[in-house]
């Protein structure tokens, strides 16, 4: 039988190839990838080798997700052509989809051999070295591609992003800033760049970037949890609440989100639920130390003293090295020379670098736990180490808040308080208790709201949001206090309002006084007695040397800019000294002032005065705070639980030695 010989392959007619492949291109930037490669094939079968179709072909069908048939295209196509840059980049972005890091790289290199200017490729590399763990090398990459297109939004996200992980979060912001500003709608990028805030411990900074993420983009996990993390850490619980709640409706559940919504509860006095939560994140992850805090951290708050102690314990047998779990169980318990738990403490303080976030409170703790083993030296030392980690990362300046007072000063005075007399309320509930922090406030509140008729409210931050916001509310050209000749009587009834009816949650049924002990609210006294000019005020005053050092010792957080420094926490002290002086002269409201070491000395007879103020009748229930079954906050939760006790006048004297710079700023003499 005669062999059959083959038929030689019609010629192609150019004309209808040029038109299928114009077609199939269409159809490919349009984004109809099926269409496309179903006209590329077309053409193969009539010219089967030509390098440019089968790129084509090779790039739809890994588009599609098809990288098992696309890749022997593209391999195919190197072949044919193998000086074509753009193929070995197609390839390496299919190789690096299909997880296929090492190849990827390879052909990422080639394409750069043949163009070393493609920053794309330079980005892509970049990417692929750092999810092989080369971070070095996938910095040098990033880097390489801005150098070649600085407007290259990506890779300036890419670098930050890389950076960020490596732990070198100031470098970071710049990239990140840098991306931003590119694009000012990059998600990723704010994100990441308010997580750059959060690792260097800068919370407020935090706050506006991860902010606009939210706005853009309500659904991303990452920005409602990272959000949540700033706002927590700036004390604004009820907020970072509503933002971790939402990512963990929209992200996976996390046993260390749940602590955190943990933490913010309980700072919002939603203790069952606090419970509750920390409960659930031990459930899911039983090893988690963290959620084992958060559960000792609601019971210091109810007074539950044992039953905090053991649940730091066993957060300290999940992790022996945990910073907070020895902060919280400082807080309540007391140290002797010998403690174990002390020689823990002091190996870990010298164990972790200076820019671990935790290290500034450890320091702390130690200074507390020194306190309490009368070693003095050693005691001042850590804590000013502690306040001096605290005080290099943020941004205070003593001039500035100085400034502030002398304006609020110029604007309140008797002319403008007799001018806007009619936007006062007539309401008598709030019963206002402020002064420096460490003054005594916290036992103030206790004693009052230990009365039948009277309740407890804890420090509130109205008045504060008040003073940010009202010049965007007045749509005024002067920033607070300058706009405050100019304030509307709908602003002014908006606000009372809104503030009575947060009183009246707390008030119920039975209560005629409210207290809001925000010891802060010095310097809203002008507002407040705009607004509120029937109001009750207690000032508690304190020795100053004792109040400033019991500040001192106290870990704040960022918006206590003054208390990390002595000599600028004697300066805050005497600009708060002179602005009551000033309230004392135009301020309309009743106001009481006594010293803490009044009440210590006999207690009744203030407790008597204090109560008489607020309009009650006497009740015994006032000698008897410590009972009172009421949340404490405060870094005084502990002392609110205890009958009064002297050992805290004159505190100051056992550190006398230390205290040079502060006692020059208060203008202090030892005569």
């Amino acid at each position: 039988m005669a062999k059959l010989r083959k038929q030689p392959r019609a010629p192609a007619d150019p004309r209808l190839l040029e038109q299928l492949m114009a077609t199939g291109l269409r159809h490919h930037q349009a984004g109809h990838l099926h269409e496309a490669e179903a006209l590329y094939r077309q053409v193969l079968q009539v010219v089967p080798d030509e390098p440019g179709v089968l790129h084509l072909a090779g790039m739809a069908a890994c588009q599609q997700g098809r990288h098992e048939e696309g890749i022997p295209l593209l391999r195919k196509a190197i072949a044919r052509n193998p000086s074509a840059a753009e193929y070995h980049v197609t390839l390496g972005n299919a190789l690096k989809e299909s997880g296929k890091l090492e190849p990827a790289a390879k052909r990422y290199r080639e394409a750069l051999r043949l163009n070393p200017n493609l920053s794309e490729v330079h980005n892509n590399l970049g990417t692929v070295l750092k999810e092989q763990g080369d971070t070095d090398a996938a910095v040098a990459a990033y880097r390489k591609a801005l150098a070649l297109n600085p407007r290259f939004a990506q890779a300036h996200f890419n670098l930050g992003s890389t950076l960020l992980e490596a732990g070198q979060a100031e470098e970071a912001v710049a990239s990140l800033e840098e991306a931003i500003a590119l694009l000012p709608s990059y998600v990723d990028a704010l994100v990441n760049l308010g997580s750059a805030y959060n690792e260097q411990g800068q919370f407020e900074k935090a706050v506006q970037p991860l902010a606009r993420a939210v706005e853009s983009d309500p659904s991303s996990a990452s920005a409602h949890r990272n959000l949540g993390h700033a706002l927590e850490e700036l004390d604004r619980h009820e907020r970072a609440v509503l933002h971790y709640r939402e990512a963990l409706r929209l992200g996976p559940d996390a046993a260390d989100l749940r602590t955190r919504l943990a933490n913010c509860l309980r700072e919002t006095d939603q203790f069952a639920e606090a419970l509750a939560q920390a409960e659930q994140a031990l459930a899911l992850d039983p090893g988690n130390a963290p959620a084992q805090v958060a559960v000792g951290d609601v019971y210091k708050n109810q007074g539950r003293h044992d039953e905090a102690l053991a649940a730091y314990r066993r957060a300290l047998a999940i992790e022996p090295r945990l910073p907070g779990a020895y902060v919280s169980l400082a807080a309540v318990k007391r140290f002797g020379p010998e403690d174990e738990d002390l020689r823990r403490m002091e190996a870990l303080a010298g164990s972790l670098d200076e820019e671990v976030n935790a290290l500034p409170g450890l320091h702390f703790a130690l200074g507390k736990v020194y306190g309490d083993c009368k070693d003095y030296e050693r005691s001042f030392r850590h804590y000013a180490e502690g306040n001096r980690l605290r005080r290099a990362k943020i941004d205070y300046d003593a001039g500035r808040r100085s400034g502030l007072v002398d304006e609020l000063m110029e604007v309140f005075t008797p002319q403008l308080f007799a001018e806007r007399a009619g936007l006062g309320s007539a309401s008598e509930l709030p019963v206002f208790i402020l002064g420096m922090p460490r003054s005594g406030t916290t036992l103030t509140e206790q004693i009052v709201s230990s009365h039948p008729r009277a309740v407890g409210a804890g420090e509130l931050v109205d008045f504060t949001r008040m003073t940010s916001t009202l010049q965007t509310f007045l749509q005024d050209p002067d920033a607070y206090p300058r706009c405050i000749a100019r304030i509307t009587e709908k602003v002014a009834r908006d606000f009372q309002q809104v503030y009575l009816e947060r009183l009246g949650r707390d008030a119920g049924e039975q209560a005629m006084r409210v207290t809001d002990k925000m010891p802060g609210n010095f310097l809203h006294l002008g507002l407040i007695g705009l607004l509120f000019p029937r109001a009750p005020v207690i000032h508690v005053r304190r020795h100053p040397i004792d109040n400033c050092v019991s500040i001192f010792f106290q870990s704040f957080n960022d918006a206590h800019g003054y208390a990390f420094d002595l000599r600028e926490l004697g300066m805050y002290y005497r600009d708060h000294e002179r602005l009551m002086a000033h309230w004392r002269q135009v301020l309309p409201n009743p106001l009481l002032e006594f010293r803490y070491e009044e009440l210590v000395a006999d207690q009744e007879a203030i407790s008597r005065r204090l109560i008489a103020f607020c309009g009650l009748d006497w009740d015994d229930a006032c000698l008897r705070f410590h009972e009172t079954d009421r949340p404490v906050h405060t870094a005084s939760h502990w002392q609110v639980r205890q009958p009064i006790y002297k050992s805290s006048v004159e505190r100051w004297r056992c550190y006398d030695a230390f205290l040079g710079p502060l006692k020059e700023a208060l203008g202090w003499s030892d005569d």
